[in-house]
């Protein structure tokens, strides 16, 4: 679909400088049978093309200079060693030695072309148009230089000149499509879209073309003028039946009108088409799977829909991940699972694959199978530190914090030979985390210190540390100070905040702990069993007891597993309730 706040002079700009890229085209090989032909003799020559077009750019370098040591005026050697240069990115050189080939042969058509795709890259447009101005004039039958100076022309605000050229063109070689879709380009700069529908209307009551029915039919349908949108749409599939743009322009036609029967009825097919771009379905999935309840009404149709996008396009990890993550969510993990286990399979040796299917692995916390994945891609990938992280991370959750403490000990030795310092702060930190869980509070405060050794300001390990001493009624100035850190650069985050609070409760401070704990609910700490309880707390021990009991009621309902009943009952207990 075309967006008119978005088609500008410099789109046209940006795709003409994407479409001059120097890489083979079938403008190369004309020039590579040129050159060949003129180099028949010349095995080093020969030998230079062929690695220059097997991409060996560095042997074919080589081999260019010295058939250049023989024979200095071999232009077409200057040529490829500037193409080579291009594709370096070493654009003075490039420019050099194209400067040098059109010395030798300054009539060469290929030579000049290049030049000029160069100065677009670089943005000197004005040079580009001279360039292509003198081919022209020399090279008057080559209709594509002609759309080139279009697009220059139009990215100078040159209307006019770019009329003339087009008009140039069809004298030459008629009406066709492309010089439909340039007079198009013109008229949309202007934003002359009646004009343009007229044009294109006009053209195709002459010449059929399933392209341009579905731009008039993408036109008529920014317009709101659906029944000739669909009238376009329609000539379009009967032109080309496979042309899929027009099916996706009638989708999203009965999408507008909320028929979500006909929508899917024509989405499927176009976004299950294998050879649809990567980008425009990832892109276009992840829009309408976002879209607040789309899910939820549409839960039949998007299975069919995601089940045939994940089978057609079943090699690209990038669309399986966006269907696992589908149907993770519509409550069918394991179909998401074996999606990207599949992939991996697919690909063995591309560790992103891999890490797509560990994330949903995590998702779903299938512990046990993240441990036995972790342990054959180790090997494979070479100790990996995050796969040794992974690894330690399923140890921790199946609470075998042996294990779990032993792997991140490995992973921290690891990250100290490689020089790795902001990964090896974060693994300090959750080793220490995993020392606390493992009741060795000492080894645990110690990496701690190593972690904040590194990085002073890390905040989780300033927190964990202040909060694991207060939780123990020690060194709470200490504590106080770190956390202090912590809620200054987030006073917003409830998990910091929390641990302010509580340590000022432990140091007597109970009003301003009140206020933090207020101050941390308003930011989500209402979902959290430990604040409600410290929350109740700290109003017990201001004589709120009311309040304290519904709060700590509260802290029961959010997190049974706290087990507050026996203390909640003591409390009671004490002030005679």
């Amino acid at each position: 679909m075309i967006s008119f706040k978005g088609f500008t002079k410099t789109t046209l700009l940006t795709l003409l400088i994407l479409a001059l890229s120097w890489k083979n085209t079938q403008a190369q090989d004309i020039i590579d049978s040129i050159s060949i032909a003129k180099n028949l003799k010349n095995e080093n020559f020969l030998d230079a093309v062929k690695a220059y077009n097997d991409n060996e750019l560095e042997k074919a370098q080589g081999l260019f200079y010295q058939v250049l040591g023989m024979e200095p005026d071999n232009d077409a050697s200057y040529y490829y060693l500037a193409n080579i240069a291009l594709k370096n990115k070493d654009i003075p050189t490039g420019e050099l030695l194209l400067r040098k080939a059109i010395g030798i042969d300054s009539a060469n058509y290929w030579y000049k072309d290049l030049q000029a795709k160069v100065m677009i890259t670089s943005n000197r447009l004005d040079e580009a148009i001279e360039i292509y101005e003198k081919l022209i004039a020399d090279f008057p039958s080559k209709t594509n230089i002609y759309f080139t100076l279009i697009n220059l022309y139009m990215s100078r605000n040159d209307i006019e000149k770019s009329r003339q050229t087009l008009d140039r063109i069809e004298t030459i070689a008629g009406r066709n499509e492309s010089t439909a879709l340039a007079r198009f380009n013109i008229y949309s700069v202007n934003r002359e879209w009646t004009r343009a529908v007229e044009y294109l209307v006009d053209f195709d009551s002459e010449i059929q073309s399933a392209k341009i029915e579905t731009l008039i039919g993408d036109l008529y349908t920014n317009m709101y003028k659906d029944s000739l949108a669909l009238v376009y749409y329609n000539k379009a599939l009967r032109t080309s039946p496979d042309y899929d743009l027009a099916r996706f322009g009638i989708a999203e036609l009965y999408r507008r009108e909320g028929d979500y029967d006909m929508y899917f009825k024509h989405i499927i097919p176009f976004l299950s088409n294998p050879d649809l771009n990567r980008d425009i379905l990832s892109d276009y999935l992840t829009r309408i799977l976002s879209t607040p309840g789309f899910m939820t009404r549409h839960k039949e149709q998007l299975d069919t829909l995601i089940s045939q996008c994940a089978q057609s396009h079943a090699s690209d990890s990038t669309i399986s991940y966006i269907c696992a993550t589908y149907f993770s969510q519509s409550g069918e993990p394991e179909r998401g699972l074996e999606l990207l286990k599949n992939n991996a399979d697919l690909y063995p040796n591309d560790i992103r694959a891999f890490f797509t299917y560990l994330s949903l692995l995590f998702y779903t916390e299938e512990w046990d199978t993240v441990e036995r994945e972790c342990k054959a891609a180790l090997e494979k990938f070479n100790n990996n530190p995050d796969i040794l992280q992974a690894l330690g991370l399923s140890y921790y959750h199946n609470q075998r914090y042996d294990k779990a403490i032993a792997t991140y000990q490995s992973l921290v030795n690891t990250l100290r030979t490689k020089g790795d310092t902001t990964f090896l702060v974060s693994a300090y930190t959750t080793l220490a985390d995993l020392y606390h869980e493992a009741g060795e509070s000492k080894q645990a405060y110690s990496n701690y210190e190593k972690a904040l050794k590194l990085d002073k300001a890390y905040l989780p390990a300033l927190n964990n540390y202040a909060y694991y001493l207060s939780l123990q009624n020690r060194q709470l100035k200490k504590a106080l100070s770190m956390s202090k850190i912590t809620i200054e650069k987030e006073p917003d985050n409830p998990t910091y905040v929390d641990t302010y609070a509580w340590i000022l409760y432990l140091m007597g401070q109970y009003h301003e702990a009140k206020a933090m704990l207020k101050h941390a609910m308003l930011y989500g700490g209402t979902e959290s069993g430990d604040i409600l309880d410290h929350y109740a707390e700290v109003l017990y021990a201001l004589k709120e007891y009311d309040l304290a009991f519904i709060y700590w009621e509260q802290a029961k309902a959010k997190e049974p597993e706290l087990d507050l009943t026996e203390k909640i009952e003591q409390r009671r207990a004490a002030i005679g309730r």
